[in-house]
C-alpha cells in the first residue's frame, strides 16, 4: 500500500524523511519500505509492502476521516521539524515495480540481518557549556570531486577573511569581517535542514567543510549610520518622538562580491579554516538533540582551473562536432549537472566522452548486427 504524507517541510531532503520514518515504521515491525519525497515540495510518499502493517501504522499515526476533523482526532500525530504531518491512504495503488523491489529486498534479508533501531541514549552532555562559537581565518567556495577513490575539495572562489560560526538551534550562523577585498560585513545562514554532510580535518589540517542541498542566505550588515530611515527621523527633532525599535542592522544580498555572485548557485560546498583546538570541540557538538551529524574527513585539496574557465569549456564541447547527433534534451541535462553544481564540469566533459565512445559502439553493432 501507499502512504501519503503531507505539511512536510519543503526543504527537508528525501534522507531526512526517510532516517525520521525509519524508527517510527520500526516500532510497528516494518523493517522493509520506500520513501519518495521531490525535491522542494511539501509531502512525500511512502511505500509498504505489507497491507495489514500499513493499516496499523494509519491506525495509530495516520487519519481515518477525511477533512480537518480527522486531522484533529490522529492518535499519535506525528511532528517533523516542529510541523505535524498528514498521513492518510494514497488515492493512487502503488507502483508494482517498487512493490517488486521491496519483495527482493525483504527475501534477501532475514530479521537476524535487520539492522537494530537506534534509540537516543541519555548522554550526560551539559547544553549549557557546550561551545558553539569558533573563530576561522578563511573561508572557500568550491565543490567536492574525487581523486581515484578519494573524496577532495575543488575550491573554485576564496578569501583570507575572518569570522566566526555560531552553530543556532535551527542553522549555522557564519559571521564575517569586513576585509580588503570586500569594505562590508556579511553573515551567511545555513539551515541545518540544507546539510548534506558537515565534515572537519584534523589537528594539522583544521577545517570545517559544509555541503548542501541549496544555496545559503546571504546578508550585508548595514551600520545604524547608514539608515536612511533613523538618520531622517533623528533629525526632525520631534519632542515626542520615540526612538525606532528593532532597527535592521543587516539586508539580503546575493553574495559577498562579484566573483562569488558566479558561482553562488552552481558551488554549493563551503570550507573554513579553524584553529587546531577546536575541532575537537566542533566533533562534540554532534551529540546535542538537533544537531546535524559532523564526521572526521581528511578532504584533500584539487586545484582546478576556476569554474567560469570550465563552463566555457562544456558549452564548447556540447556545441562541438562529434556530439551534434546528440538530442538537444540530452545537451540541456547534461548542461544542468554542471550549473546546479552535482558534477563539476570537467567530469561532465569526461562523462560526454563515454558516452560518445558508447554511441559509436551502439551503431557499429546496430550495423554490424
Amino acid at each position: 500500500m501507499e502512504v501519503f504524507v503531507r505539511n512536510l517541510p519543503q526543504e527537508a531532503t528525501e534522507k531526512q524523511v526517510k532516517q525520521y520514518f525509519r524508527p517510527i515504521l520500526a516500532d510497528l515491525s516494518i523493517n522493509v519500505f520506500r520513501c519518495q519525497k521531490p525535491r522542494k515540495k511539501g509531502y512525500a510518499k511512502i511505500t509498504l509492502l505489507d497491507h495489514q502493517l500499513g493499516q496499523r501504522f494509519l491506525a495509530v499515526h495516520g487519519q481515518i476521516i477525511p477533512g480537518f476533523e480527522g486531522f484533529k482526532t490522529v492518535k499519535k500525530q506525528l511532528r517533523h521539524m516542529n510541523r505535524p504531518l498528514n498521513c492518510s491512504l494514497s488515492n493512487n495503488a502503488p507502483d508494482e515495480y517498487v512493490l517488486k523491489s521491496l519483495e527482493r529486498e525483504q527475501v534477501e534479508k532475514t530479521p537476524a540481518q535487520w539492522p537494530p533501531v537506534p534509540k537516543p541514549k541519555a548522554q550526560a552532555v551539559d547544553q549549557k557549556r557546550t561551545r558553539r562559537s569558533f573563530d576561522f581565518n578563511s573561508i572557500h567556495c568550491g565543490a567536492l570531486d574525487y581523486v581515484e577513490s578519494d573524496l577532495a575539495f575543488v575550491p573554485y572562489y576564496g578569501q583570507t577573511r575572518s569570522g566566526r560560526l555560531i552553530f543556532g538551534r535551527r542553522f549555522v550562523l557564519v559571521d564575517l569581517n569586513p576585509s580588503t577585498v570586500t569594505l562590508s560585513a556579511h553573515q551567511m545562514e545555513i539551515p541545518y535542514s540544507n546539510i548534506l554532510s558537515l565534515m572537519t580535518g584534523s589537528s594539522t589540517t583544521p577545517s570545517v567543510t559544509f555541503s548542501l542541498a541549496l544555496a545559503p542566505r546571504f546578508y550585508e550588515k548595514v551600520p545604524l549610520a547608514h539608515n536612511t530611515l533613523v538618520d531622517e527621523m533623528n533629525r526632525l527633532g520631534l519632542k515626542h518622538y520615540r526612538k525606532i525599535q528593532n532597527v535592521p542592522d543587516r539586508r539580503r544580498t546575493v553574495a559577498f562580491d562579484s566573483s562569488h555572485r558566479a558561482i553562488v548557485a552552481s558551488c554549493l560546498c563551503y570550507r573554513f579554516q579553524v584553529f587546531p583546538g577546536d575541532v575537537a570541540c566542533i566533533l562534540a557538538l554532534k551529540r546535542l538533540p538537533g544537531y546535524p551529524d559532523i564526521i572526521p574527513w581528511e578532504l584533500a585539496i584539487l586545484k582546478q582551473s576556476p569554474f567560469h574557465v570550465q563552463m566555457t569549456s562544456l558549452n564548447g564541447a556540447l556545441n562541438a562536432a562529434q556530439y551534434q547527433k546528440y538530442p538537444f534534451e540530452l545537451k540541456f541535462q547534461l548542461q544542468r549537472l554542471a550549473q546546479n553544481g552535482y558534477l563539476p564540469p570537467l567530469k561532465v566533459i569526461q562523462l560526454m566522452q563515454i558516452m560518445a565512445q558508447e554511441f559509436v559502439n551502439a551503431d557499429n553493432l546496430f550495423v554490424t548486427g
